[in-house]
């Protein structure tokens, strides 16, 4: 596991944040599935994990209930409870990027997803980084060949 302080913060920063979903009400289930064990750790557990082992900078989980919080609390993890998640799941990503907004990106994580691992979190934020910097290498070759402009700026005369 990477070295990170008491906060979740990895020692050596990327500019990329993690923040793990994991407020659901599981109503269809009957139960909390963050606390389903797959192959020995519950679902929430893992996620943290896989979280904290890739090369996010910070991880932080979004828990709807102190219940959760046991399973995590000896994890290097910022733990932030949303009581509004009957709400739907966008009252936790609010609550989640809340803590999380220093970060220059931030991946979005489901608890209830135990096969996402920190490769494949380090497969997706390579990915969205090689996207970004063709797209932005296009915007630039584009905006080079066209008349230089600055968006919100506008001439009184």
């Amino acid at each position: 596991m990477v070295r990170r302080d008491t906060a979740g913060v990895f020692e050596g920063s990327m500019g990329i944040g993690a923040v793990v979903l994991a407020a659901g009400g599981s109503s269809r289930l009957g139960a909390p599935k963050q606390l389903l064990e797959f192959r020995g750790e519950t679902l929430v557990r893992r996620a943290a994990k896989a979280a904290l082992e890739s090369v996010c900078d910070r991880v932080v989980v979004v828990v709807g209930s102190h219940e959760m919080r046991y399973e995590i609390d000896d994890l290097p993890v910022s733990v932030v409870e949303n009581k509004n998640w009957q709400s739907g799941i966008s009252s936790s990503i609010r609550a989640g990027l809340e803590q999380i907004s220093s970060q220059d990106g931030v991946v979005i994580t489901l608890c209830d997803q135990p096969f996402m691992t920190a490769a494949v979190l380090n497969e997706l934020i390579t990915l969205t980084a090689k996207h970004a910097v063709r797209s932005l290498l296009r915007l630039t070759a584009q905006l080079a060949a066209s008349q230089p402009s600055l968006p919100g700026s506008y001439s009184t005369s």
